[in-house]
C-alpha cells in the first residue's frame, strides 16, 4: 500500500499543499488560554467570539481541505 501512495504522491501534491495550507491557517487561529476572570467585558466577550468564529471557520476549510485529497487519494488507488 506504501508503493501505491509513494506511486502517486505527484498526482496529489496539490491537495497535499493545500492541507498544509489549511492546517497552517487553523494554527493561526488559535484562542487564547481562558483566564478564571470573573467578569469580562462586553468588548472582549465580543473579540472572543468573533476569534471564535474564524477558528471554526478554518476547522471547516481545513475539513474540507482533507476530504478532497482524500478522495483524490481513492480515486487514485481504484485506477
Amino acid at each position: 500500500m506504501i508503493r501505491g501512495v509513494a506511486d502517486h504522491i505527484e498526482a496529489i501534491r496539490p491537495e497535499l499543499a493545500k492541507v498544509v495550507e489549511r492546517v497552517d491557517d487553523y494554527l493561526d487561529t488559535a484562542l487564547p488560554a481562558q483566564t478564571p476572570a470573573l467578569k469580562v467585558s462586553l468588548a472582549d466577550h465580543q473579540a472572543q467570539l468573533v476569534q471564535a468564529m474564524k477558528q471554526e471557520a478554518a476547522r471547516a476549510d481545513l475539513a474540507q481541505a482533507i476530504s478532497s485529497a482524500r478522495q483524490k487519494i481513492k480515486s487514485l488507488r481504484r485506477n
